[in-house]
């Protein structure tokens, strides 16, 4: 009986064979895991971007809101007193006559004059004339109600939209409220204080006007006859101190 036992070289060949196998196998995982973390570093820094992109838009959404509401508070505030300017008293002269209409209500409308105003801005200049005007601001907000607009119409000129009222008797114990507030004296410094005056003249819708153009005309012209001391009985709707 014969055996054939195998060459050495052809065991060795096959566990070389054998051994290298998974070698391979291992040479693919780590270039897998490789082409792995190369994906997720490229992903995470796409993820980064994304981040710096959003928060980069957010930060312009926030600005140009903020910049659209100071553009708004420019459009309808005055710039000097904060108070509301002829535009948004436009706005509240349209929503009180609609509710007005159904109530039944008046609605009353103050033009207001300081008296002298120019002698004042001549006598302690015009920062303290601007000072004033912020001082007589913050007393005709305070001295009035909440759903009362004040509105600077100009120069040394206040509106004051007063809805739901019950009649002139109403509207003229809103112009004495006003004329107490704003004529208590006025202190700048130390020393120096002025003591001022105010022409009122008064207006009520419906019976004066149903625009605001109109009651605004009727309200300047008593003002101005109050002012010059013309007011007749007739035009009794005005208070001056």
């Amino acid at each position: 009986m014969c055996y054939v036992i195998p060459e050495e070289k052809d065991e060795s060949a096959m566990k070389i064979t054998f051994t290298n196998r998974p070698n391979g196998q291992a040479g693919a995982l780590q270039k897998a895991l490789k082409d792995a973390r190369a994906q997720t570093a490229c992903e995470h820094r796409k993820v980064v971007e994304l981040a710096r992109i959003n928060n980069a838009l957010f930060d312009e959404m926030r600005e140009q809101e903020l910049l659209f509401r100071q553009l708004q508070e420019m459009a309808y505030h005055d710039e000097l007193t904060g108070l509301p300017n002829r535009h948004l008293l436009q706005d509240r002269y349209r929503s009180a006559v609609a509710y007005a209409e159904r109530r039944g209500n008046q609605i009353a409308v103050l033009f207001i004059d300081i008296n002298r105003f120019k002698s004042f801005n001549d006598e302690f200049g015009h920062a303290a004339g601007d000072r004033l005007l912020r001082v007589l601001s913050e007393r005709l907000v305070g001295a009035l109600r909440s759903i009362d607009t004040v509105c600077r119409y100009g120069g040394d000129e206040f509106v004051v939209l007063s809805p739901e009222v019950d009649g002139l008797e109403s509207a003229i114990t809103i112009a004495q409220k006003i004329n107490m507030a704003l004529t208590q004296p006025c202190k700048f410094g130390e020393e120096a204080s002025a003591t001022i005056s105010v022409s009122i003249g008064i207006s009520l819708y419906p019976i004066d006007g149903t625009t605001l153009s109109q009651l605004l005309l009727k309200a300047d012209d008593l003002m101005y006859a109050s002012k010059q001391g013309l007011a007749t009985p007739t035009a009794s709707r005005r208070t001056e101190h």
